[in-house]
């Protein structure tokens, strides 16, 4: 049926433009559903809590920031290990040179 791009349904998409512009004028067709668009991925992130998120979809959103997380930190620690490496091979190049 209706695609939820993002995560609203595009009725509430067209209330949002419609109220933004009676508001705030041209610029408010664009600034209140962008906003509205950004509270939400703030609040599906953790950082902020303003509507309501269903405990499935909670545990959903932490564990791929979880993941997120520890890839970041499995890339910082191979990004390390190579930076050591590569000094330890100067250091040899430095101490027998050819």
């Amino acid at each position: 049926m209706w695609r939820r791009s993002s995560g609203f349904p595009r009725l509430s998409l067209l209330w949002r433009c419609i109220i933004g512009s009676q508001l705030f004028g041209f610029v408010g067709l664009f600034l209140l559903p962008m906003t509205v668009m950004l509270l939400k991925v703030l609040n599906d992130d953790g950082v902020i809590h303003i509507f309501k998120v269903p405990p499935e979809e909670a545990a959903e959103f932490k564990a791929a920031k979880d993941k997120d997380e520890k890839t970041d930190a499995e890339r910082k620690a191979k990004k390390a290990r190579r930076h050591q490496e590569n000094q330890n091979r100067k250091e040899e190049v430095i101490e027998n040179p050819i």
